[in-house]
């Protein structure tokens, strides 16, 4: 499976999370916490692009460091960023839950990225 392919899955996985999310953060919050679900859904989403992207331009003896390294910096950092903009611009995003939706689903993607990089890995070679 390749990088676009990646991607995709990724986006349909966090999407059928958002749904299941969706009786919760509407019995909590209301309308907010639906949004703030899946805004945190959509930033974790594209941080985990970005990740698998930047991996992508990774060459040399080293590729596998680089891209742990690259796409573990751009995961976490990107979130971060998001979860901080969030708290210092919007009161209804914050008090719906926002945080705690983007570390359930970053918790979730990371499962889902290390469940295909190790299929990844581990595939067979057709020669």
């Amino acid at each position: 499976m390749g990088t676009a392919g990646q991607a995709a899955t990724m986006g349909l996985l966090l999407s059928m999370l958002w749904l299941a999310s969706l009786p919760v953060a509407m019995t909590l919050s209301g309308s907010d916490g639906a949004l703030s679900a899946l805004f945190a859904a959509a930033v974790v989403w594209m941080a985990s692009t970005m990740g698998l992207v930047i991996g992508e331009f990774c060459y040399g003896p080293s590729k596998s460091v680089s891209r742990l390294l690259a796409g573990m910096v751009v995961r976490m950092l990107a979130p971060l960023i998001a979860c901080m903009i969030v708290l210092l611009s919007s009161q209804r995003l914050t008090t719906s839950g926002f945080v705690f939706y983007v570390l359930v689903f970053y918790l979730v993607a990371l499962l889902i990225e290390t469940a295909m990089s190790f299929i990844k890995t581990t595939a067979p070679v057709c020669s």
